[in-house]
């Protein structure tokens, strides 16, 4: 019992010793929990600096954002407003032009009839002239090159304005005779010729300044449009990134309460930690939602702005169809009366020639010469017009069959001038066969006008595929064009020579590059003094059938 007895207690003391050894050499909860929550707080910091980072980034990115977008609709503003202006300024020219014509009427209508009446009209046009001219002052406060053309054109017509008072004057004081032999020197139209040349500058300047402003518009927009595109990639990057952040966040909590759910005080500090980082994704989340909606209203306002773009193409589409359609319908109202004119001076040349005296045979050359080229320009003003309003739908068209009809209409022209035509195969392309022959018309007739003297005359008509598109050409051997005026052959009644040169009222290229730009085409030429004139135009690569 006794032997018993000392085993039980050395057992005792052995395994006392080995609870003591162990509880020495293990560590307690109380150091486990210390190690492990400093080296979490330390990932914690780490993760949360690198969340704040991102979404200051991303804030600071929003910020940007709606500051660029403001700048930028501001200019776009800006610019839209300049191109009204422009448009205003020509509008006013024309206004002069019509004021100054009313004016002429109204002293005209005086001086025949001797009517009170009629010098209302007369004053009515002065007061409209003056006005006009003050506006245009005001609209060209910022172009000052505009305002030194517009003294000029304001000189002429004070100058015109005072010819036709005084023809007034003499008229009351002296009789119909003595102002009749006052204006039957010219000098009138010649004052008339002047404004109308320095209005032309002006509105050739002001076309340009408004290509100009119309492209700096387009170009505004597009990087409104990039830079939203930009930030807002960018913006997401930058969310898409807190994002991820937070889901190893939540990630890594995750693991560490189910490490720390042995133990009951880890246990609740894990709650309270997890407690704690639910308000932080709550907050959070409130960012985000008003991320959200910031970015939606972002949306919303480039979806106004677009409108507003397309809105103001719109208006602008309706302004040149409205164009169109004045023009048109003023050269058909100004067909009858002309047509009255030129059929009544006809009869008297053709009745009275001969039975006057030389004078008066001369001038009703000249009532028929004048008719005759009013006509001629109301003709061509109407085909320019009717390019855009009367044009038929784009179907495939034979190039070689619309050649063939071209030339068959400048036949007698084509013969009297023994000229050459050399040609290649030519394409099928989607388009209109009658502009189409008006075309080729226009430019191999142009061709045959302006050929030289001597030699002869040499025609050739090519066309090339050039990627997506064909490339076709008219090439003479006539007097040539200078460099300087490749532009200026293209606007309408736009001539090089004077009449007596070279008939024509100076639409042909218009109507030419107008035809073209409607197949989606361009237009230019290519020449030198003597060296002969090179038009080219595209169409598009769309129709079947090859060039050699």
């Amino acid at each position: 019992m006794r032997n018993a007895a000392i085993k039980d207690e050395r057992r005792t003391g052995a395994g006392g010793y080995r609870d003591m050894k162990r509880a020495y050499e293990e560590p307690s909860i109380r150091e486990v929990q210390g190690d492990t929550e400093s080296v979490l707080h330390l990932r914690d910091r780490k993760r949360s600096h690198a969340v704040s980072g991102a979404f200051l980034v991303a804030v600071a990115v929003l910020i940007l954002m709606g500051w660029l977008n403001h700048r930028l609709q501001t200019e776009l503003h800006d610019d839209t407003a300049k191109i009204s202006q422009t448009y205003q300024v020509i509008e006013k020219l024309q206004e002069i032009l019509t004021d100054l014509s009313d004016a002429e009427t109204g002293q005209r209508d005086f001086i025949i009839t001797d009517h009170r009446q009629y010098l209302e009209t007369y004053d009515a046009a002065v007061r409209e002239t003056e006005r006009d001219m003050a506006a245009l002052k005001e609209l060209t406060e910022d172009h000052p090159a505009q305002q030194k053309r517009l003294a000029g054109v304001e000189s002429i017509v004070r100058e015109r304005l005072e010819a036709l008072r005084n023809g007034i004057e003499i008229r009351k004081s002296e009789g119909f005779q003595a102002v009749r032999a006052k204006i039957m020197g010219g000098r009138g139209q010649a004052v008339m010729d002047r404004v109308r040349s320095r209005v032309n500058e002006i509105a050739a300047a002001e076309t340009e300044l408004l290509q100009e402003r119309s492209a700096r518009l387009v170009s505004k927009t597009t990087r409104v449009n990039q830079a939203r595109l930009a930030g807002s990639f960018l913006a997401i990057s930058l969310l898409g990134a807190v994002f991820l952040l937070l889901n190893r966040e939540v990630t890594r909590r995750g693991r560490a309460e189910r490490e720390l759910a042995r133990q009951q005080k880890l246990l609740y500090m894990a709650l309270e930690e997890r407690t704690r980082s639910n308000d932080d994704l709550t907050r959070q989340r409130k960012d985000l939602e008003e991320m959200n909606l910031r970015l939606e209203e972002e949306v919303a306002e480039r979806v106004r702005a677009q409108e507003l773009l397309h809105e103001t193409n719109a208006e602008l589409g309706r302004s040149n169809r409205n164009l169109e359609l004045f023009a048109s319908v003023a050269s058909h109202d100004l067909q009858e009366p002309l047509h009255t004119v030129t059929s009544y001076t006809e009869l008297l040349a053709h009745k009275y020639r001969g039975r006057l005296d030389q004078r008066a045979d001369t001038y009703i050359g000249f009532i028929v010469d004048g008719t005759t080229h009013m006509h001629r320009m109301i003709n061509d003003l109407l085909a320019y017009s009717r390019v855009g309003t009367r044009a038929k739908p784009l179907v495939p068209v034979r190039m070689d069959a619309v050649l063939d009809q071209a030339l068959a209409s400048l036949g007698k022209a084509l013969k009297e001038s023994g000229a050459v035509i050399e040609r290649t195969d030519l394409p099928e392309v989607a388009g209109d066969d009658t502009q189409l022959v008006q075309l080729f018309q226009n430019l191999i007739g142009n061709a045959v006008k302006f050929r030289k003297k001597e030699g002869q005359l040499r025609i050739r008509v090519s066309c090339e595929r050039k990627g997506d598109e064909w490339v076709f050409g008219v090439h003479d051997n006539g007097i040539g064009i200078e460099p300087r005026f490749f532009e200026r052959i293209f606007e309408i009644f736009s001539r090089l020579h004077t009449r007596e040169e070279y008939e024509g009222s100076g639409m042909g290229l218009a109507i030419c590059r107008k035809i073209v730009e409607r197949h989606g085409g361009r237009i230019w030429a290519e020449s030198g003094p003597g060296e002969g004139a090179s038009f080219s135009f595209t169409m598009p690569g769309k129709g079947t059938g090859h060039a050699a």
